[in-house]
C-alpha cells in the first residue's frame, strides 16, 4: 500500500508549472550546490524582455503526461524551425530585405521546410490527449501552428519560381511581388517561434532539473553528468545569445565555462577509470568538448570585443563563424540531438526526454 501510494504520489501532483519544479530543485541540498556553482541568477537582460511574462498555473497533470504533451510540440519546433531560418538566411544571403530581388548578382534561391502534416498532428495531439497549461501557452502554440501553415506554401511556391528560374522569363517582376509576402511569413513564424521558446523553455527545464534531482550521482554517474553538462550548456548558450551582451558579462561567462571543463573533464576521467564502458560517454562526451571548444572561442571574441559587444560588432557573420553565436548554437544543437537519443536509467526512461533546439530567429 505504501508503494503504491508513493508512486501515486510520484507521478501525480499539483505541478506549479515553471518555477515549482525549479523551486523544488533549488531547495534540495544538491539543487543548492548545483545552481550555485554553475551559474548565478539567470535572469533575462533588459532588451530581451518581452511584454508578457510565461504564466505559472496550477494544473493537476501527471509528470509523464506534462512531459508527453512538451514532447509533441518541441518535436515539431526542432524540425521545422532551423529549416525554416536557414531558408531565411539563404533567401537574405543574395536578396535585399528591403528592395527584395534586382536581378544582379547570384540567384540562391531558398529552402523550403519540411511537410507540415505531421506537425499538425503532433500540435492536435497535445492539445487534445492532454490538459490545456494555460491561455498564454496554449495561444502561443496556435500562433505557432498559424504561422508555419502560412509560411508552408509561401516556400513552396517561392522555391519553385526560383528552381525553374522562372525570372529569367520575367525579368525578376514575380521575384519582386514574391518577396513582400515571403517576408512577412518569415517575420510571423519568427515571432510565433520566439513566443513558443519562451513559454516552453522553463517547462522543460523544469523537467530536466526533477530528473537530475532523483538521480543518484553515486550509482548512476554516467547519467548524472549528461544531465549536468546538458542543463550548464543550455544556460550558457542563453547567456551568449542576449543581442547586446556586454563584455561586463566577460568574467561571469568564464566561470560558466570553466564549470562545464571541470565537469565533463571529470566525467572523462571516471569513464576511462570504470571497468566498464560509460556508454553515456560514448554517445555525448566528444559533443561535449565540441561545445567546450566553441564556448572558449566565444568568450575569447566577448573579451577582445573592446566594449562593442560580442553579437553587435560590425562584422559579417559568418566570417567569424567559430567564434559566433551560430556556431555555439549548432553544438549545443548535437548534444540536444544525441540526449533525445539517450535511455536513460529508472524513472527517467519512461519519460520522454524534451530539450529545444536553440533556433537563431530574426529579431
Amino acid at each position: 500500500m505504501a508503494k503504491q501510494q508513493d508512486s501515486f504520489l510520484k507521478n501525480l501532483f499539483l505541478f506549479v508549472v515553471v518555477l515549482g519544479a525549479v523551486y523544488m530543485f533549488s531547495k534540495s541540498e544538491k539543487g543548492r550546490t548545483f545552481i550555485e556553482e554553475r551559474f548565478t541568477h539567470d535572469e533575462p537582460a533588459e532588451s530581451e524582455v518581452v511584454e508578457a511574462e510565461p504564466s505559472v498555473p496550477v494544473i493537476e497533470i501527471s509528470r509523464h503526461d506534462l512531459a508527453r504533451k512538451l514532447s509533441r510540440i518541441t518535436q515539431c519546433l526542432n524540425r521545422q524551425s532551423d529549416r525554416a531560418f536557414s531558408s531565411y538566411e539563404r533567401y537574405l544571403s543574395w536578396a535585399d530585405s528591403a528592395k527584395g530581388p534586382d536581378g544582379s548578382g547570384t540567384v540562391y534561391g531558398l529552402y523550403t521546410i519540411y511537410e507540415i502534416s505531421s506537425c499538425q498532428e503532433a500540435l492536435k495531439e497535445s492539445r487534445e490527449e492532454y490538459p490545456p497549461l494555460s491561455t498564454a501557452f496554449e495561444a502561443a502554440v496556435d500562433s505557432f501552428e498559424t504561422a508555419l501553415i502560412r509560411l508552408y506554401p509561401t516556400l513552396e511556391r517561392a522555391n519553385r519560381y526560383y528552381d525553374h528560374e522562372d525570372y529569367r522569363d520575367d525579368n525578376f517582376e514575380k521575384a519582386r511581388q514574391m518577396h513582400k509576402p515571403l517576408m512577412e511569413a518569415y517575420g510571423r513564424y519568427a515571432r510565433a517561434d520566439r513566443e513558443i521558446r519562451r513559454q516552453l523553455e522553463p517547462m522543460v527545464d523544469s523537467l530536466l532539473l526533477l530528473d537530475f534531482q532523483e538521480l543518484d550521482s553515486a550509482e548512476n554517474k554516467g547519467a548524472y553528468h549528461v544531465y549536468a553538462n546538458v542543463i550548464t550548456a543550455g544556460h550558457i548558450l542563453r547567456l551568449v545569445s542576449v543581442p547586446m551582451l556586454s563584455r561586463t558579462e566577460s568574467p561571469r561567462l568564464d566561470s560558466m565555462i570553466q564549470r562545464f571543463q571541470s565537469d565533463v573533464e571529470q566525467w572523462e576521467q571516471e569513464a576511462q577509470a570504470g571497468d566498464d564502458p560509460d556508454r553515456y560517454f560514448q554517445s555525448l562526451g566528444n559533443n561535449a568538448f565540441e561545445f567546450l571548444k566553441a564556448a572558449k572561442m566565444m568568450a575569447r571574441r566577448l573579451r577582445e570585443s573592446k566594449g562593442a559587444g560580442i553579437n553587435n560588432l560590425d562584422v559579417p557573420a559568418y566570417s567569424y563563424y567559430d567564434s559566433n553565436v551560430e556556431a555555439l548554437t549548432d553544438r549545443y544543437n548535437d548534444l540536444v540531438s544525441y540526449f533525445n537519443g539517450l535511455e536513460l536509467p529508472g524513472d527517467q526512461a519512461e519519460i520522454p526526454q524534451v530539450m529545444i533546439f536553440h533556433t537563431l530567429n530574426p529579431r
